[in-house]
């Protein structure tokens, strides 16, 4: 029984190596400044709204032209908020960004900024 445990464990071992290994061939989402996803090919995006606003979306500032990731969605009262964090920042360093979402016959839009990634959820 000992020796059937002992063989257990090495194939575990072995797995958890093999795991490790293939995390290193992949970037983080958010390693490099420019993510992938969120880059343009040079052309104009148009401002679009979105039937909601969701966690993860990502949104470009008009004023600076940077990515912002969606962190966080809550209401007060009637007023929704989105909190933003720049997209090409680790979370815990990263300075947040409180914005009013609003609503119109299109959909959600949040002011000063456009919806980046392509095709509404």
């Amino acid at each position: 029984m000992a020796q059937g445990a002992a063989e257990w464990c090495v194939g575990v071992a072995r797995r958890a190596r093999r795991f490790a290994l293939s995390l290193r061939n992949h970037a983080a989402i958010d390693a490099s400044l420019n993510a992938r996803y969120s880059e343009s090919s040079g052309k104009r995006l148009a401002k679009v709204a979105v039937s909601s606003i969701q966690l993860g979306q990502v949104w470009r500032g008009e004023a600076d032209g940077q990515d912002y990731l969606v962190t966080k969605l809550y209401n007060e009262v009637f007023t929704q908020y989105a909190m933003l964090r720049p997209a090409g920042i680790v979370a815990p360093d990263a300075p947040l960004v409180r914005v009013k979402v609003t609503q119109g016959s299109q959909g959600a839009s949040l002011p000063g900024y456009t919806f980046t990634q392509e095709g509404s959820f």
